[in-house]
């Protein structure tokens, strides 16, 4: 019987007490943390910084390659050689490539646009 009544006492302080546990706030303000706090959307800003990026990349040289070896090839004597080659890519190719880099900064956008 006791317990009861402490049941009782309980739910009439709990009753009677005003608690407000949430603060109202407006649609604006929802609606700009959500866009500040929103993973999908930072994740989408960082593909399209890499995007802007790598359009620089679209003219660069390749590498070039440096080799030397020393000592007896495919002979009985002493043989030496020292190779350098480098490696380019008609201006077509850099043209096609900074065209699609171009291409994918549009996509990223394109998703950003499409996924908020």
């Amino acid at each position: 019987m006791r317990s009861i009544i402490n049941i009782l006492v309980l739910i009439v302080c709990f009753e009677t007490s005003n608690v407000h546990a949430q603060k109202t706030i407006a649609l604006e303000d929802a609606l700009q943390k959500a866009q500040t706090n929103s993973l999908l959307l930072k994740k989408y800003d960082k593909m399209e910084m890499v995007a802007i990026k790598n359009v620089s990349s679209a003219g660069r040289f390749l590498n070039t390659n440096i080799s030397a070896e020393a000592g007896q090839i495919n002979s009985i004597y002493l043989d030496n050689r020292f190779v350098i080659s480098q490696s380019f890519v008609l201006p077509q190719v850099y043209k096609s490539q900074k065209a699609f880099l171009q291409h994918e900064i549009e996509h990223t956008l394109f998703e950003k646009g499409v996924r908020w």
